[in-house]
């Protein structure tokens, strides 16, 4: 069983890249004003939303769950910066593993249900 959750996509010119927000991350790969937009959101609705962290794939919201470290992944799906990709994800650690049933699989199952559930307004 994978470690993330389905990856939302969508297409929306509301999150513009940063300046230089790329040297951060790797090359062409942006998601800053997204990742603050989903850390407000998931907030609001009571998920504990954390500071985004670059990572070479994206921008990283860490979202507490008391138990587990959860984050959600975000990313431009295209050079332009108008398609994104969202997922939700279990730092497992080393040796952990997130199996169905499991209280990882449970808290990821979770994660992208509330991820899921944002909406603008």
């Amino acid at each position: 069983m994978s470690t993330h959750s389905p990856v939302l996509r969508f297409a929306s010119d509301a999150f513009p890249p940063v300046p230089d927000e790329d040297a951060e991350t790797s090359p062409g790969v942006y998601g800053l004003s997204l990742a603050r937009w989903l850390e407000l959101k998931l907030q609001a609705a009571g998920h504990g939303a954390e500071e985004a962290f670059p990572d070479e794939y994206g921008w990283c919201v860490p979202v507490g769950d008391g138990e587990h470290r959860l984050y959600v992944g975000c990313c431009n799906a295209d050079e332009a910066g108008a398609r994104w990709e969202v997922f939700a994800f279990v730092a497992a650690g080393v040796f952990g593993e997130v199996v169905e049933g499991s209280p990882g699989q449970a808290a990821l199952v979770r994660q992208f249900e509330a991820l899921s559930s944002v909406r603008d307004g």
